[in-house]
């Protein structure tokens, strides 16, 4: 059978682009091609703010991903302190299964029957991160993988002392604490949220809505 005329052009030009692409790329491996440097892994591609001070850079940052930060001087202060708010918001199920030395928040809390109940669960977490505002949560806690992930609002306890510069950091801290890393571990950055559907933001999508930081101060001791 023969070939249509018009099949046999369209041959004909495939062959001869097809032979001037090779052509160039036999001209390129014949000529001396210089070799290309090898990206930098070593030196560092973020550098602080000349003014730096770590904590007020994460209050800054975690902020900035509508995260509600309050700070206190004492421990005593701020247990006093979120157990009123508790109380105020009038909030259902608070869950806190952590051992923090919270007496008085201690007795607004209660255990968890139904994950998607909780409405505020309070954890601790392993550290804060001042270049990204955010918090390092792992599944070594007592509140193991679900408080964080199934609260409608997520309160954290945490000291200034825990605040690091960057990711890396806080990684190396779980690693000397726990001399292995955790089964789990979440950089929490602001309310869990999602723009997917026609580009509008929306807090809560995937884990809670709302994200709160009660800090104490305790460098001072």
């Amino acid at each position: 059978m023969a070939i249509p005329v018009l099949s046999q052009i369209n041959l004909i030009m495939s062959d001869r682009g097809r032979e001037t692409i090779l052509g160039k790329i036999r001209k390129a491996l014949g000529d001396d091609v210089q070799p290309q440097a090898m990206p930098d892994m070593v030196s560092p591609i973020y550098f602080k703010p000349e003014e730096y001070h770590a904590l007020d850079f994460f209050c800054e940052n975690f902020t900035k991903t509508k995260g509600v930060v309050f700070k206190f001087e004492t421990l005593e202060k701020l247990d006093l302190a979120l157990s009123e708010w508790i109380s105020s918001q009038g909030f259902a199920h608070v869950v806190m299964e952590e051992t923090l030395p919270l007496p008085s928040t201690q007795k607004k809390t209660e255990g968890r029957e139904n994950l998607e109940e909780i409405e505020v669960g309070i954890t601790s977490c392993e550290s804060l991160v001042a270049r990204t505002g955010s918090m390092l949560i792992s599944s070594a806690t007592a509140s193991g993988r679900a408080i964080s992930a199934f609260a409608h609002i997520h309160v954290v306890v945490a000291s200034y002392s825990q605040v690091v510069d960057d990711i890396e950091d806080a990684l190396q801290l779980v690693k000397r604490k726990y001399k292995r890393i955790p089964s789990m571990l979440s950089l929490t950055t602001g309310p869990s949220r999602t723009a997917d559907i026609e580009k509008t933001l929306v807090l809560g999508a995937h884990g809670p809505k709302e994200l709160y930081l009660f800090l104490w101060n305790d460098t001072q001791y």
